[in-house]
């Protein structure tokens, strides 16, 4: 997710996470393959592409996520559709960066 390889209009790369929801990915193996899988591949992965004390964090939380039941989907990521237009806040080095009111 999120190449420069122009198979993807800039910019529109979280319609990449309903993509391979869509191909068959469950949810968090979709957002794992954006975010850990991705770090694993850039040899990364001990700094960054997991949420962890010591790892660089760039966060963004979404409005409506949903807990699910025990021993499903991971949190949040139970749904993936709109996922651009849930961001509710963005975080990046420690740092909120955006923030948007979310009614209810």
């Amino acid at each position: 997710m999120g190449t420069d390889s122009g198979v993807a209009v800039h910019g529109r790369n979280p319609e990449e996470l309903a993509a391979m929801v869509d191909a068959g990915m469950t949810p968090s193996a979709a957002l794992h393959a954006a975010t850990g899988s991705a770090a694993e591949l850039l040899r990364l992965d001990g700094d960054i592409g997991l949420v962890r004390e010591g790892n660089v964090a760039d966060l963004i939380l979404l409005a409506d996520a949903a807990t699910p039941a025990s021993g499903t989907d991971t949190a949040g990521a139970t749904d993936v559709t709109d996922f651009a237009a849930r961001v509710a806040t963005v975080i990046q080095a420690g740092q909120v960066v955006h923030r948007r009111s979310v009614s209810r």
